[in-house]
């Protein structure tokens, strides 16, 4: 097995021209193979509109803070982390509330700080009717937070807030209630945001090269066909198809008609309950308490590592074929830092006498080294296509999945 240490010296600081990114905004934003309807057709469809410039409004994928913000009926700017916040006196959290919450840790409150002085000086603009249109409606924002300097993982030169759509919540015996999510449509708000530097919308992303987009999409839309060819498929099959014939292979002893233990494991679906399981399949009933855990991890794992790899691949190379990305113009030094930061974390964690540590380190790296140790300076794209919301990561999932292995010693 290769040494951490060796795996950096060898592989990231021997290539000063690669780059990186992956993840942040609200909740879970799904890949394109989330979607498992798709067929490999559709996938290879997708790819061609993407490098050939034909899917509109690309943008980019930040790594900052995400808080929900909105105004109370009293016309102050409130900040929500959960329902007891929303269903407070005061509706939310003020910027010194959060603060003092977190009197300790010095990078957050700067966060809060900072983007809710941003944002508090956009939602005034707006009004408290804006956010209250009546007695028993509220809608409240989705806001991405960067300050300048590092918020999450990637370094960026400027503070920044983005909105990414907005919640509708409706007062039903004395409690709000979630009502409606939407993406998007913020419109108003980024026009009460206009002359504000730090909130301006994020451009499009735009294709540098057509020619080179091309010759790209055929690569990777070649690999897409071996994929499904590799498992017998042809490419009118679904995803879900070549997720059912991979779970046949990787877990024989799973396998039932009625898919309970698939579902479960691969489509997160927990419609039928472990207690009940553990009747359906009485010679593994010892194990389904580990269903959800180590062999969910395990075979899912196995199952999806192609997909996983080509698509991240895919993500890798949009990001060096698009032009528009916040930290374009300060490519070298953010590719450096992150290396740096890696380094210190394979040092910590080489000193530390915590095993799991290591493993986790040591798998993220692989899984670098599966991307061919490319880094990109965005954390990802996200697109809208025939009427879904996706986003294409790259090395920054491996990354910060590294990076995370150091900050769970901090906190022991």
């Amino acid at each position: 097995m290769i040494s951490l240490r060796d795996y950096v010296l060898e592989h990231l600081f021997t290539q000063p021209e690669q780059s990186i990114y992956e993840g942040g905004q609200a909740g879970h934003m799904a890949h394109p193979f989330d979607y498992t309807d798709f067929t490999a057709n559709d996938l290879i469809q997708l790819v061609d509109d993407l490098f050939s410039g034909k899917v509109e409004h690309m943008k980019e994928k930040l790594d900052g803070f995400n808080i929900m913000a909105t105004m109370n009926n009293r016309g102050n700017v409130v900040f929500i982390r959960n329902k007891s916040n929303l269903n407070s006196e005061t509706g939310g959290m003020s910027i010194k509330d959060m603060m003092d919450k977190w009197a300790t840790k010095e990078h957050q409150k700067k966060v809060f700080k900072q983007s809710g002085e941003i944002i508090t000086t956009i939602f005034n603009k707006l009004g408290k009717s804006f956010f209250n249109p009546d007695s028993t409606h509220r809608k409240v924002i989705n806001c991405e937070c960067i300050v300048a300097g590092k918020t999450n993982i990637l370094p960026y030169a400027t503070d920044k807030v983005a909105f990414h759509g907005y919640q509708i919540y409706e007062l039903v015996n004395g409690k709000w209630n979630l009502q409606e999510d939407v993406e998007g449509h913020v419109d108003e708000i980024y026009k009460a945001a206009e002359g504000i530097d730090s909130a301006k919308p994020r451009q499009d992303l735009m294709i540098r090269s057509i020619e080179d987009g091309i010759k790209f999409a055929k690569q990777f839309n070649k690999e897409i066909v071996k994929l499904w060819s590799d498992e017998g498929l042809s490419t009118d099959k679904s995803i879900e198809d070549w997720k059912h014939v991979r779970f046949k292979k990787f877990a024989p002893e799973w396998c039932r008609e009625d898919n309970d233990i698939f579902n479960r494991m691969c489509n997160d679906d927990k419609s039928v309950k472990a207690t009940e399981l553990k009747k359906r399949y009485p010679e593994h009933k010892d194990e389904i308490p580990e269903l959800d855990k180590s062999i969910k991890k395990e075979v899912v794992g196995n199952i999806m590592e192609p997909m996983d790899t080509l698509f991240l691949s895919i993500g890798n190379e949009l990001i060096d074929q698009l032009d528009g990305f916040i930290n374009s113009g300060t490519k070298d030094k953010v590719i450096s830092t992150l290396k740096q930061d890696l380094e210190s974390t394979v040092d910590a964690v080489e000193k530390s006498d915590s095993d799991k540590a290591k493993d986790k380190l040591q798998k993220s790296l692989q899984r670098l080294q599966r991307l061919n140790d490319k880094f990109n300076v965005a954390e990802g794209v996200v697109i809208m296509y025939k009427g879904r919301r996706m986003k294409f990561t790259g090395s920054f999932a491996a990354i910060n999945a590294a990076l995370g292995t150091r900050f769970e010693l901090e906190d022991k």
